[in-house]
């Protein structure tokens, strides 16, 4: 058995219970840890009533909740996202511009019980940059194809 020691920030989601992953059109849930005194999550969910921006940045130890979030992806020739930009506005007012490229993927195919949806999971591993801070997290999409 190899041992191994790490040093470094993560984050878990604890999300329980049964999910239907084909429900919503898309969603985009981002999360970057810069430091122990910044970091980001990032949600954007798309459902066929409209929109919902959710999330928070975290700012010298402190949390501020999102109001609006406005990402704009770049996407690769098999229509899988190959990095972002995003322009944050925070509780407080203020603005955030951050940009992300993403470093290694995995697609995982979510097909509705009945057969007749099918959305597809990118997960993707990102190098994010946030001013001079950079970072590295998860740029997750889930987008029904059908």
């Amino acid at each position: 058995m190899k041992e191994y020691v790490l040093d470094g920030h993560g984050e878990r989601d604890h999300s329980w219970g049964v999910r239907d992953w084909t429900a919503p059109k898309m969603w985009i849930w981002l999360t970057c840890q810069f430091s122990e005194k910044s970091a980001l999550n990032v949600t954007k969910l798309v459902m066929e009533a409209g929109e919902v921006d959710a999330g928070f940045i975290h700012l010298d130890s402190k949390n501020v909740p999102l109001m609006k979030v406005d990402i704009d992806t770049s996407w690769d020739a098999n229509r899988e996202p190959k990095g972002l930009e995003m322009k944050l506005k925070d509780k407080e007012g203020n603005g955030h511009h951050v940009r992300a490229d993403v470093m290694r993927k995995a697609v995982v195919p979510f097909a509705s019980r009945d057969g007749t949806s099918l959305s597809l999971m990118h997960e993707n591993l990102a190098r994010y940059e946030m001013g001079s801070r950079v970072g590295y997290g998860i740029a997750e999409y889930l987008i029904r194809t059908r």
